[in-house]
């Protein structure tokens, strides 16, 4: 399985809209300057003591609605926070992925249109097979549907639209597919949960791409929410941004006469 060309959008908006049910106001103007103020945080570029704490309760608030079991309702919220990528995958994947309501295959390769080109690139260069299967696949099966591929591709008695059939009917599950899918975290927590001890590999895969997402862990897993060491790992900073970002805050503290 390859994940690439992710999005997360609405993470920090998200996270805000949590606590609209014990909201005071609704200000256009007063959420963009909570949503600055989070994100700074977020980032680590606020150390104001009184931002802080809000911060931290903004992210307490997020942790114990996100950390809620399956069908409390308690977190709606995490359908706000967007999550676009490819994703490669066998045959025999997709059809477990689309039981989930909620994750959308915007656009996906298609055997229709390419298989034909497909099947006559690996008969003619058997190198770029590998491009085409998992390679889990049986090299025996994949030479022998090519062998047949090739057969019904040179059939002149058929037509196009019944070539393309048959071609369709003798692909093996093990061929890759790839598509673009768009879910939220809501979602994902559920993928996680149900599937992260699964036999597939691949959904154990995907389990643990789930949970490099940008605060996901420290959002949805109640073993780590409040884990230091995991919190400055989310924060993305290696030991040389660390050294750069704390000469940064010392100047800053500096020049606001801290």
């Amino acid at each position: 399985m390859k994940i690439t060309n992710v999005v997360v959008s609405g993470l920090v908006e998200s996270i805000l809209a949590s606590g609209f049910p014990m909201a005071k106001s609704f200000d256009e103007l007063e959420f963009d300057r909570r949503k600055n103020l989070l994100q700074g945080y977020l980032s680590g570029a606020v150390f104001n003591k009184e931002v802080v704490e809000w911060c931290e309760k903004q992210m307490k608030r997020a942790r114990t609605l996100a950390s809620c079991e399956g069908g409390e309702s308690h977190d709606c919220y995490l359908c706000g926070i967007n999550v676009s990528f490819n994703v490669t995958a066998p045959r025999y994947w997709f059809p477990e992925e689309q039981r989930y309501h909620f994750a959308d295959i915007v656009s996906s390769s298609s055997t229709m249109h390419c298989l034909k080109r497909n099947v006559d690139r690996m008969k003619s260069d058997p190198a770029c097979i590998k491009e085409y299967f998992s390679p889990k696949s049986d090299i025996r099966v994949v030479n022998a549907v090519l062998e047949v591929a090739g057969e019904i591709l040179d059939d002149t008695s058929i037509s196009d639209n019944e070539r393309i059939e048959r071609l369709k009917a003798i692909l093996p599950e093990g061929y890759l597919q790839t598509c673009r899918i768009t879910t939220n975290y809501r979602q994902l927590k559920t993928w996680y949960r149900q599937r992260h001890n699964h036999r597939l590999s691949e959904w154990r895969e995907m389990c643990e791409w789930i949970l490099s997402l940008p605060l996901f862990r420290e959002l949805i897993d109640k073993e780590f929410q409040g884990d230091e060491e995991y919190w400055k790992t989310q924060m993305k900073f290696d030991e040389i941004d660390r050294k750069a970002h704390e000469a940064w805050k010392k100047e800053r503290m500096k020049n606001a006469g801290l």
